[in-house]
């Protein structure tokens, strides 16, 4: 599992390098706070189009602090985040 690439500057513009590790099998997981832009804005429309393409595996909180518990909140409201949710190949219920 390859955790939040979203927040890697370097995968940002490398979408294709991202598809080709996708198919060797790495899942993908992104971090929840990213779509409600609490890490940058680039790391959340990174974390948009990795769920526009399919490419999410898993979503993770990250939580490490109270106050991102507002951003967790927040990401639930997101189109983004419904969207990431009824995609069929999100592997959260394995777990």
């Amino acid at each position: 599992v390859l955790a939040h690439p979203e927040r890697y500057v370097y995968w940002s513009d490398r979408f294709e390098e991202l598809q080709k590790i996708k198919q060797k099998g790495v899942a993908l997981q992104i971090n929840i706070m990213s779509l409600a832009g609490g890490y940058s804005k680039q790391a959340q429309k990174t974390a948009e189009r990795l769920i526009d393409e399919g490419l999410v595996d898993f979503l993770g909180s990250d939580c490490h602090q109270k106050r991102q518990i507002e951003l967790l909140e927040k990401a639930r409201e997101l189109p983004h985040y419904r969207r990431a949710l009824q995609q069929y190949a999100l592997n959260n219920a394995l777990l």
